[in-house]
């Protein structure tokens, strides 16, 4: 049997999430867990009041999490990481023997969160208070540098129909982590001076295209502004 993984599918209320769970389910099928989905069934089931089904639901996907890692069975489940909870559960994972990976999908500007969860509940979906939107959507970029850092591998894209290569702005995998500028601009926004790359372990090295690559070992960055874009396409084609 070989190495056990943890996926975990996270960004913004109304990035398209869910979507995109379903959509690796379909090439990689595993135990998928989503918070959302449990407090709706245990709404219906019950009639409680929806905000103390999602405490359930998160209670559960927890209590659910422990048992995946302790047989040592593959997972994914679904977050906005608005917490650093969601970290240090990727680190116990890792720690357990866990490869983790992280896949992370945001839209550039919150307005868009808003609007499109609004598009959601008038067509029958859960809603989320707009006040709530927007301080996750802060909190969630604000925390995106450290989450990065903690998982084996990581994968930042936007979700606003642009071409595949256009909507990737990070990736990262053995240690390597190759970030769009436009990205790091708005971690910024969200997270302020006080939290670099360097904070968490990570130097800075070649720049090219408006991408840097960034390593915990500084031997280990690419040499020339040919061999980040190399190492780049490697990185993607084997996540």
């Amino acid at each position: 049997m070989g190495q056990p993984t943890l996926t975990v599918v996270a960004g913004p209320n109304g990035s398209g999430k869910t979507t995109l769970s379903l959509e690796l389910q379909l090439i990689q099928p595993a135990n998928h867990l989503n918070a959302d989905d449990f407090a709706r069934l245990r709404h219906l089931q019950t009639g409680q009041a929806l905000e103390d089904c999602e405490r359930w639901a998160f209670a559960e996907v927890r209590r659910l999490q422990a048992g995946f890692i302790q047989a040592q069975r593959s997972h994914s489940y679904e977050t906005v990481l608005s917490h650093p909870d969601h970290v240090r559960r990727a680190l116990e994972a890792k720690r357990a023997g866990f490869h983790t990976r992280l896949i992370y999908i945001y839209l550039s500007n919150p307005d868009e969160n808003v609007r499109r969860v609004a598009s959601r509940f008038r067509s029958g979906g859960h809603n989320v208070p707009e006040d709530k939107i927007r301080a996750r959507y802060a909190r969630s970029l604000g925390l995106l540098r450290y989450a990065v850092a903690s998982f084996d591998s990581a994968l930042v894209m936007t979700n606003e129909g642009k071409s595949p290569d256009k909507a990737l702005d990070l990736i990262a995998s053995g240690g390597l982590v190759q970030c769009r500028s436009t990205l790091n601009r708005r971690i910024d926004e969200y997270s302020g001076s006080s939290d670099r790359w360097e904070d968490h372990g990570l130097f800075a090295g070649q720049s090219s295209g408006g991408w840097t690559e960034y390593c915990g070992d500084r031997s280990l960055l690419a040499q020339s502004k040919t061999e980040l874009v190399h190492r780049r396409d490697g990185m993607l084609a084997g996540f």
